[in-house]
């Protein structure tokens, strides 16, 4: 058997299991749940029958059916998926435990790539895909196979967890079921429809109910694609990188930001290119600003994604009203924003950015009844020939790192002005007991060049306890860990349940690294609450760019 297979049914026996040891009634609409799972995922992973059966089952069941069964009368009415259970595996359900478990067989250290190679961008995955299905084992199908494509998947059986990584991280596409606890495909569609529609992210549906009136119902509530379960996985596959690649196209041509309506990187690109040609033809200098919301996550944190999105686009207004007709601004990323200027001097343009700044803290804005007020971060250089836009801009994002960080006021030629300190950098915890892997991670992420400019401080644990033992671990920062699962004394599991359970949910983001193979381990993890995980032996180029992913938001 497959270890997707194993993984499936061992989720079955252990669902069953836990029915019998609580013997009381079961309510229909978690029988239905049951059934749906089996009907939409077991043909995915190569048992049709339990699919076929599953479907003859579910007709004489409601979603949200109220009836109560017995033991004795649940075990009657699954009797043909029992038989099919029972045929899967002669030794009985123990063996298929012991099996499952078998794949797991974690090895020291192994890596399939030159510790300290650089990183080429064609090696890099690159969009993120944003799955959300209540069958974990689903989940690892698809996102297993997506991966094999160059996707990097966040995948969770949680809805609220969907929606945080949605704000957050920006997918590039989100593929959800209509049938889940808590919430429908449908719920979490509206919740999702303004912004997926404005930033043109495609949504596609699935789906074990296939009749006429679910599919017309996606379609209208705004779904790009709708595919039913079970489907073949090639197809899938196919479909989803369609609609990649039609995002990708629609935003090469696409010069302004969805959200702020201001111009974009693409459109900046383009003009400084021609700024820069005039300026050196007349003989003339330029100059380019970047500006940095302060302690922008506050927003986020108190009053929500939607709101913060609001306030942003209502900065990126006052900014347009405060700028010089022959200048341009431009949404950088996030809370930063880059304006491009022609002439002027050091001192008149410190003096004009100041004056910008004083006003842009003495502005008043009104969120949720309340007057919020932030503060605006710059920094500048002055440019006398042709630079590449990028280069300069990740320049200007070291700057304010440093400036804020309190490292220095001055970068070469670039000039800065402080603003509202900031909580610090993000940190990074290294938890693994191979010190051949903390030492390699380490110096891989010190040389990274982290997303916006931001630095990270980092530390290496050898186990669980002695990250907690440590209070850097509690501080008034965002934190990513990368987590290995198997370690003595307190092992990945353990911390990751501990942090769950009695922190902030929003502090930690955690990346986990598995053995290759170890499917029911996984399981548990996602469930538990991890927000990706990597199965050894990985690959740097991909550790690194899921590490980025994670990264995005977290300083803020």
């Amino acid at each position: 058997m497959t270890k997707f297979q194993l993984l499936f049914i061992r989720q079955f026996d252990e669902t069953i299991a836990s029915w019998r040891s609580a013997n009381e009634p079961i309510l229909e609409a978690d029988l239905y749940g049951l059934l749906h799972r089996i009907k939409g995922t077991a043909a995915t992973i190569d048992l049709q029958e339990w699919t076929e059966a599953a479907e003859q089952l579910l007709i004489d069941l409601t979603e949200d059916g109220l009836q109560l069964w017995t033991l004795a009368e649940f075990e009657r009415f699954i009797q043909s998926i029992m038989a099919l259970r029972k045929a899967t595996d002669t030794l009985g359900e123990q063996d298929i435990s012991n099996r499952a478990m078998e794949s797991f067989r974690e090895s020291a250290a192994t890596v399939e790539a030159d510790p300290l190679a650089p990183v080429m961008i064609s090696e890099v995955p690159g969009p993120l895909v944003l799955l959300i299905d209540d069958d974990v084992a689903f989940l690892q199908v698809i996102k297993e196979r997506l991966e094999q494509e160059g996707c990097i998947v966040l995948a969770t059986p949680y809805p609220d967890k969907a929606i945080k990584w949605f704000y957050e991280l920006k997918p590039d596409c989100i593929v959800l079921d209509v049938v889940m606890p808590g919430h429908s495909g449908f719920d979490l569609l509206t919740i999702l429809q303004e912004r997926s529609q404005r930033f043109m992210v495609p949504v596609l549906l699935i789906s074990a109910q296939n009749d006429t009136d679910v599919r017309i119902r996606a379609y209208q509530s705004g779904a790009d694609d709708f595919i039913s379960k079970p489907f073949d996985l090639n197809e899938f596959v196919v479909r989803v990188l369609n609609k990649l690649r039609r995002k990708q196209a629609i935003s090469r041509m696409i010069l302004t930001d969805e959200l702020t309506g201001l111009y974009n990187t693409q459109y900046l690109r383009i003009r400084w290119q021609q700024i820069s040609q005039e300026a050196i033809a007349e003989g003339k200098s330029y100059w380019a600003a970047q500006f940095d919301i302060d302690a922008f996550r506050s927003l986020n944190e108190r009053y929500g994604h939607a709101a913060a999105d609001g306030y942003l686009h209502h900065t990126a207004g006052w900014l347009r009203a405060h700028i010089r007709t022959d200048e341009l601004l431009v949404r950088w990323e996030r809370d930063r924003f880059v304006l491009l200027g022609r002439e002027g001097t050091v001192e008149t343009i410190s003096l004009r950015l100041n004056r910008l700044s004083e006003l842009f803290t003495a502005h008043t804005y009104e969120i949720a009844g309340d007057a919020v007020n932030m503060s605006l971060s710059y920094v500048f250089t002055t440019l006398d020939g042709a630079y590449d836009p990028d280069a300069c801009i990740a320049a200007l994002g070291e700057a304010m790192r440093d400036m804020k960080l309190g490292l220095r006021n001055r970068l070469s030629d670039t000039h800065t002005v402080v603003g509202i300190q900031r909580k610090g950098a993000c940190r990074v915890a290294i938890i693994d007991d191979d010190p051949l892997i903390r030492n390699m991670l380490e110096r891989r992420l010190r040389d990274m060049e982290v997303v916006g400019g931001e630095g990270l401080e980092i530390r290496t644990f050898a186990d669980g306890e002695a990250f907690f033992s440590d209070v850097w671990h509690n501080g008034e920062h965002a934190y990513l860990l990368i987590l290995d699962r198997m370690m003595p004394r307190m092992n990945g599991m353990e911390v990751l349940t501990r942090l769950r359970t009695d922190y902030p949910a929003d502090k930690y983001r955690i990346l986990m690294l598995t053995g290759n193979g170890d499917e029911t381990e996984i399981a548990q993890a996602i469930r538990a609450g991890t927000d990706d995980y990597v199965t050894k032996p990985f690959r740097l180029p991909e550790l690194e760019a899921r590490i980025r992913r994670l990264l995005q938001g977290r300083s803020r």
